[in-house]
């Protein structure tokens, strides 16, 4: 029996416990911000300071969603699960990314270096993060009829629909 259905119960438990101790921590002082001093309607955002307390439990969180994102996709994988490699390669590059952009965020507070007129955190999220997902997509159209839904599949769910139809047939006549 694959063990994958236990490690998403695991995973979700773990992200609904991150964000229950979010939620019942309470707002950390200008958490939203302060207000600017030249436009009171608006809020500035401030360094990332104000998450210090923060930012291990929502890197916790962001890795959990990712680590659930890719157990989701190998789930549907039931053969060969050497197969598993490429897409548990890539949630792997995405986290290590994720995980850079967290820590460049706090590590440089409110003058990290640029990149390409980003700050750094920014174009790791841009140039990295944005980009990446589409690994998963690649991977899943180029290998669905290898990996998902064989020829073996297809002949198999003709047939028990053939057999379902002659048997609704047969009591419908």
């Amino acid at each position: 029996m694959s063990k994958i259905p236990l490690v998403l119960f695991v995973l979700t438990s773990l992200i609904a416990a991150a964000l229950l101790f979010c939620l019942v921590r309470g707002e950390p002082p200008a958490g939203h911000g302060v207000p600017h001093p030249r436009h009171a309607e608006m809020n500035q955002g401030g360094g990332p300071e104000r998450h210090t307390d923060l930012h291990l439990v929502g890197g916790l969180y962001g890795g959990l969603q990712i680590a659930l994102l890719v157990t989701g996709l190998c789930l549907g994988i039931r053969r060969d699960r050497a197969r598993l490699w490429p897409l548990v390669w890539s949630g792997v590059c995405y986290l290590v990314l994720f995980a850079a952009v967290v820590g460049t965020y706090f590590r440089w507070g409110a003058s990290p270096p640029r990149v390409l007129a980003f700050p750094l955190p920014t174009a790791l999220m841009v140039y990295g993060m944005w980009g990446l997902p589409m690994i998963f997509v690649i991977l899943y159209v180029v290998h669905f009829r290898d990996w998902v839904y064989t020829d073996d599949d297809a002949r198999r769910f003709a047939a028990l629909t053939d057999r379902s139809s002659r048997e609704r047939g047969d009591r419908d006549g």
